[in-house]
């Protein structure tokens, strides 16, 4: 995938990739895009990407069974202090985590777009087609499968215009919602 890490007053604009044919095998996490910015000022600009595939089912898949962990599968990833970020137009879809972890409380996860700080825009993303098969019933901050995961407390956040489908936990003692 991308990582980008910014430091004070960084710009950055993460435009029109494509991340696919990701398969990892072991105790691993894995992002499309994981944005790290440590900066109060600047901005952040992730759109157009592809991340996964319009055809290929598990096109990005973290397929070991992870028994006993907390297995993360996130398509964009962003973390940043006060500094603004947009995401928009981008298209996350056929991720998939191989968690069959039965533990319900292992926060094992498939995600969208995850914001955890900053001052962030989400708009006219599609997120569609993921799955994992794993008993966290977290209906919080970290469910098992979710399209946007937006928990940053700043004001001025917005998420508008997304179009989140087929989203799939298949775990039969899975007891969320």
């Amino acid at each position: 995938g991308i990582f980008n890490m910014g430091g004070a007053s960084a710009n950055a604009d993460i435009r029109s990739n494509q991340i696919a044919g990701i398969s990892t095998d072991g105790d691993v996490n894995i992002h499309g895009i994981y944005n790290f910015v440590f900066s109060d000022s600047g901005a952040t600009v992730i759109s157009n990407n592809l991340i996964g595939s319009n055809s290929i089912s598990n096109s990005i898949e973290a397929a070991w069974s992870a028994p006993a962990a907390a297995q993360k599968v996130t398509g964009i990833f962003s973390v940043s202090n006060a500094a603004a970020v947009t995401i928009s137009g981008n298209a996350v879809m056929n991720l998939k985590n191989g968690s069959t972890n039965s533990n319900n409380n292992a926060e094992g996860s498939v995600t969208g777009i995850a914001t955890l700080s900053g001052i962030n825009s989400i708009a006219d993303n599609t997120i569609r087609d993921m799955t994992i098969g794993n008993a966290n019933t977290n209906a919080t901050t970290n469910a098992s499968v979710t399209g946007i995961r937006q928990v940053s407390a700043l004001p001025g956040q917005s998420i508008t215009g997304n179009n989140i489908f087929n989203l799939e936990n298949t775990s039969p003692s899975f007891e969320g919602s």
